[in-house]
């Protein structure tokens, strides 16, 4: 059979420190592993050692240089020992033969050892799907509220809560089941065959090649590789030659596994979601401190606690922005099938929203940017040899074979690059063709680095590298990971990377979005956050769009809810202790807020400026604060207006009528949330210089509608409303008139201020 080279890896539980002393076998592989079937020098192993262990001190002081983990140093080394070991020692350790394993054997090691799966990854289980579209702080919110609904008898109110939640859960649920059962059943169609020689037959044994799958492997297997086979060690092809190597270790129990073993723990926190929660516990804060406020405000006036409770109760519900996780859900939903349109699997629905964020595309050569398949071309010459090496020849030329770049791979690139999507090609292959392919698909290759290169460098000098490099080539699993964790981390980069191989899995996972195909290996697949049915980079275009109009469409809501929540409670508030009288009963506020929130159901179908999908939109700790604080006044300032009209203008003999008063500012409140949403949506003059979407503007024509008719029909006097007169209507259109000039001008105040102050 000849010498073996070892193409499995042992575990790093499988160490000097941790067999068995007492085994013979063991004790002859650890003594005589300075040695291998040539005897090698003792002194030279003892010095590639010493180099070793030098070289690992002196990377510590560079953790993200590309250099390896402790635990993979440490596998590394003992297979190294293993590698230059007498090969019969080996055998007698892994109890094979040269002929192979028995199909008895075989079968029995399977049952004993598990199969060979590098990475156990199970999908999630539909109850965790179910809970973690559940666990949204404003459903928790609004489930609390329900209660305290219930509570205090109004139970309407609770009961919209409650449907509110059912439909934004739901919602999520389905979309994400859905795109992780379609994941399932692309993995199920995944078999990769491996080529082994088995021994048959009781007297005289004969040995067999078969072809077994790459999960029924087991440790004494002879595996033999060819040109276009599938390595079973970590699934990348054999690209030429022939190979015949002993499985010394399968599973968990390999190489591969210790860097596979962080899986799971590099993907950086949402920020989106983070701000998301961050909002929560203000509007909580802000919402407990006004509510107790107006309870008691309600109680030393009326002297009527359960009455002041329910109104505290309704302001509460207010305040919070009940269609949020319906809003981001419904959007994210839209943005899937759209995607789904385009032949693409969205497994997370915020890949979606995240998208929208993403500003670097780390991507594989193969298959990628290439057709990945070979094609023949004959640098043809007619040339005369001066010199005679060989006689009777002559040199006509060089036939080669060359993976062609796609032909929509310049086209996609330069239309990422336009909307501020940078390219960086991450390849294990060799620099030279890494080049050739960029130069023909349009990116610059006027820097440059490979995974060597990176090795060498410290913390600092690698952050720089990286974050100029536009192509890294010879790459090893481990350096993708540090390449993209250094761009999100030193460059603050909202990362995606497209791979398709179990070397790309690190980087798959470490990714803001993780990208593959359907034809990719499995376990790239089950990390991916999206699968494209296609390699076309195109598509990821589409995607770029998406992410973007969603997360437009998502902050439009945010913006609105907050500046009109936090307005129209604190008008409520300045209200109550003015008038002395409630401005609004809890069943008048409630419908009021429903009304709101129902004209809200049209946001995800908005549409979005084009400037602003031009670029890549990020979630600002500084920007939405500093927008609620310049906005937010204008709003409470128009509630305040009215409310002086109506006092100064309509009051009889300085008392004003409740009834009048609550049908008033039922009216005002709902039109200015309802329109407000036209001002805060684009950057430009509404109704003039932009128009919303018809779902957009038709929602608002049918909620205002509503709003105004109600006062004058039968709903308005069982809600306790009169009629209004058209002096009144004739103000509003004043004020609404002055909210939208005296709003556009601190609107564009804000903008040049804010974006000097960035």
């Amino acid at each position: 059979m000849g010498n073996f080279k070892f193409l499995r890896f042992f575990s790093f539980r499988t160490r000097f420190d941790s067999l068995p002393t007492s085994n013979p076998v063991h004790q002859n592989l650890v003594s005589n592993a300075n040695t291998n079937t040539n005897h090698c020098n003792r002194d030279g192993f003892f010095s590639n050692s010493v180099f070793r262990i030098l070289r690992r001190f002196q990377s510590r002081g560079k953790s993200d240089g590309g250099s390896k983990t402790e635990e993979e140093e440490k596998v590394y080394s003992w297979l190294y020992a293993l590698a230059r070991s007498d090969k019969d020692l080996v055998f007698e350790y892994v109890r094979s033969t040269e002929r192979g394993l028995s199909f008895t054997e075989a079968e029995r090691r399977l049952k004993e050892n598990g199969p060979n799966v590098p990475l156990e990854y199970t999908f999630p289980s539909w109850w965790h799907l179910l809970w973690s579209a559940f666990f949204h702080p404003f459903n928790i919110i609004l489930i609390v509220l329900s209660a305290l609904s219930y509570i205090t008898s109004d139970n309407p109110n609770g009961c919209i809560m409650l449907v509110l939640v059912f439909i934004s859960v739901s919602l999520r649920f389905y979309q994400e089941y859905g795109s992780s059962k379609a994941a399932m059943k692309l993995s199920e169609f995944v078999r990769n065959p491996v080529k082994v020689q088995r021994c048959a037959g009781r007297v005289i044994q004969t040995e067999l090649i078969v072809q077994v799958d790459q999960r029924d492997v087991v440790p004494g297997d002879i595996v033999i590789v060819e040109p276009g086979d599938l390595f079973p060690g970590d699934g990348t092809n054999v690209v030429s030659g022939t190979g015949t190597g002993l499985v010394v270790s399968t599973g968990s129990k390999t190489y591969i596994s210790t860097v596979f073993s962080t899986i799971g723990k590099h993907k950086p926190p949402d920020s989106f979601e983070k701000g998301i929660r961050q909002i929560s516990y203000v509007l909580v804060g802000v919402m407990l401190l006004v509510v107790t406020v107006i309870i008691l405000v309600e109680y030393f006036t009326f002297h009527n606690l359960s009455e002041s409770t329910l109104f505290g109760i309704s302001v509460a519900c207010a305040l919070t922005p009940q269609m949020l996780p319906l809003i981001i859900n419904t959007s994210l939903a839209k943005g899937a099938l759209a995607m789904a349109r385009e032949r693409c699997i969205v497994k997370s629905l915020s890949a979606i929203r995240d998208m929208g964020s993403m500003d670097t595309l780390c991507i594989d050569k193969t298959g990628t940017l290439t057709m990945n398949h070979a094609i023949m071309q004959v640098s043809e010459q007619n040339m005369d040899n001066e010199e005679v090496v060989e006689s009777d020849m002559v040199f006509l030329g060089l036939i080669t074979f060359f993976d062609p770049p796609k032909d929509s791979a310049k086209q996609a690139l330069w239309r990422l690059a336009e909307k501020g999507v940078k390219a960086k090609v991450l390849t294990g292959d060799s620099l030279s063709l890494a080049i050739r392919i960029c130069e023909e698909v349009g990116i610059r290759t006027t820097h440059v680095t490979t995974g060597p290169a990176l090795e060498q460098l410290n913390q600092d000098a690698f952050h720089e590298t990286v974050k100029k490099a536009t192509v890294l080539a010879r790459l090893t699993p481990s350096q993708k990971l540090r390449v993209v964790q250094s761009l999100q981390t030193a460059g603050n980069h909202v990362v995606g990377f497209l791979g398709d191989g179990i070397n790309d899995s690190l980087a798959l996972d470490a990714a803001n979005i993780g990208i593959s195909v359907d034809s990719a290996a499995s376990v790239a697949k089950d990390l991916a956050d999206i699968i494209l049915l296609e390699k076309d980079l195109n598509v990821l275009v589409a995607g770029v769009e998406q992410g973007r109009l969603t997360f437009g469409n998502t902050m439009k809501y945010i913006k609105l809810s907050v500046i009109a929540n936090l307005g129209s409670v604190l008008s409520l508030l300045i209200a109550t202790v003015i008038l002395r009288f409630e401005p609004l009963t809890p069943k008048q506020l409630l419908v009021q807020n429903f009304l709101y929130s129902v004209g809200q159901i049209a946001i995800p179908w908005d549409k979005m400026e084009e400037d602003y999908v031009k670029i890549p939109q990020r979630w600002s700790v500084k920007g939405l604060p500093m927008f609620i604080l310049w906005n937010g006044p204008v709003c409470t300032l128009c509630d305040i207006s009215t409310l002086l009209f109506i006092w100064f203008y309509y009051s009889s003999k300085s008392k004003l009528s409740e009834t009048f008063f609550r049908s008033a500012y039922f009216v005002e409140g709902l039109l200015m949330q309802t329109l407000i949403y036209h001002l805060i949506r684009t950057e430009k003059i509404p109704f003039i210089m932009e128009i919303a979407s018809w779902p957009v503007i038709g929602s608002t024509i049918l909620v205002s509608a509503v709003g105004i008719a109600i006062p004058f029909s039968v709903i308005g006097d069982v809600m306790g409303f009169t009629d209004l007169p058209l002096s009144y209507f004739g103000f509003l259109v004043v004020l609404f008139i002055g909210y939208f000039t005296v709003g556009q001008v601190v609107k564009r105040l804000y903008i040049i201020v804010y974006k000097k102050w960035l």
